[in-house]
Order: structure tokens, then C-alpha cells, then sequence
């Protein structure tokens, strides 16, 4: 429910900044220099494979306590690395919706939330995987 939300979230980004530049007629906040909004965008996508390595640490996090804990401990901590990770996507959603409203553009929110979705929906936590994740640890038994 937490990731739907997430990607939900992007979807409204990109919706709002459409919304209040073409129906309500939205101007630039501010007048910014294209290289500034060039480097502001690029790292938004930054976010995105931030995003991915600190679930990787997360979840190497997450079989470390799952040793000494279990196996429900560390599906907690493997959760945890998960929303940190969707918080991380949704950001670059929320920095293309921030530079829409300083440049009066809707497509800066529409790509950015874009390509954090398809990250997000890259990443998306499906059952076998992490079935299969809670396998991998040492101690785990099948059956």
C-alpha cells in the first residue's frame, strides 16, 4: 500500500503542475537560468540510483540483523529499505514539481514524475522476490 501511495503521489505531481499551468494559467515564479534548471534536473535523476543503492545497503542491513533476530525482524528492516528507497523516487517527482512552478513548464513535472515511475514500478517489491530474498539468508529454512 505504502509503494501504490508513493507512485500515486507522482501522479498528482505531474497532474497539479499540468493543472495550474494550462487550465489556470500558471507563470514562472521566477526568471532561471536554463543551466540552473539543467543542473536542478539532473540531480533529481540522481535521486534515482541513490535511491536504488541505499535499498541494496538497506536490505544487506536487513540480513544482517535477520541473523541474530529472524526472519520477521529482518522482513521489517527489508520494508524499511524499500520506503526509503520509494521516498528517494518520489523526490525526483516533487523537485519536477517544484521546477514546474518556478518555470511556469508542466513538462518538467510530467518527465521527472515520469521516469521515478518507472523506476518505482522497476523496483516494486513483489512477492516472490522477496520470498526469495528471505530464502538467501543464512539460517533460513524452506518448507
Amino acid at each position: 500500500m505504502i509503494c501504490f501511495a508513493f507512485a500515486s503521489s507522482l501522479l498528482i505531481y505531474a497532474g497539479l503542475a499540468w493543472a495550474l499551468v494550462e487550465l489556470l494559467g500558471f507563470q514562472a515564479l521566477a526568471a532561471i537560468d536554463p543551466t540552473i534548471t539543467t543542473v536542478i534536473a539532473v540531480v533529481a535523476l540522481a535521486t534515482l540510483p541513490a535511491a536504488e543503492m541505499l535499498t541494496r545497503v538497506l536490505r544487506a542491513k536487513a540480513a544482517a540483523i535477520g541473523q541474530d533476530s529472524g526472519a520477521e525482524v529482518a522482513l521489517q528492516s527489508y520494508s524499511q529499505g524499500v520506503i526509503v528507497g520509494f521516498a528517494m523516487r518520489e523526490a525526483c517527482g516533487v523537485i519536477g514539481l517544484v521546477l514546474s512552478l518556478l518555470t511556469g513548464s508542466w513538462l518538467w513535472a510530467v518527465t521527472l514524475s515520469a521516469v521515478a515511475l518507472i523506476a518505482m514500478l522497476v523496483a516494486w517489491p513483489r512477492p516472490h522476490s522477496v520470498e526469495e530474498w528471505l530464502l538467501q539468508q543464512p539460517g533460513a529454512h524452506r518448507g
